[in-house]
């Protein structure tokens, strides 16, 4: 579906990287799955979004965050990219 797209194929590539170095940073890691239906319950997110959820555990994510663009600027800070990461304390608990 995206052979013909220059930026499908960026994307799938980004993917593919971004899958390798986790991969190669944590060895032995039991498991990764992509998820292209996952949704954050924050509108401020403009690029990739991601959970992380505990094995044998039936619950939702125990960390979950993403890449926002410009999010600083409602504060009177444009222009700053960024990442951010969020635990559930209380579900890890």
């Amino acid at each position: 579906m995206l052979s013909s797209s220059e930026t499908g194929k960026k994307g799938i590539e980004e993917i593919e990287f971004i899958f390798n170095l986790a991969l190669n940073l944590v060895p032995g890691t039991s498991h990764f799955e992509l998820d292209i239906t996952l949704a954050r319950g924050l509108n401020y997110y403009t690029g990739a979004i991601f959970e992380v959820k505990a094995n044998d555990v039936q619950m939702g994510s125990i960390c979950g965050g993403g890449r926002y663009d410009d999010l600083t600027g409602i504060f009177g800070l444009l222009n700053v990219s960024g990442v951010g990461i969020s635990f559930g304390i209380d579900r890890i608990f």
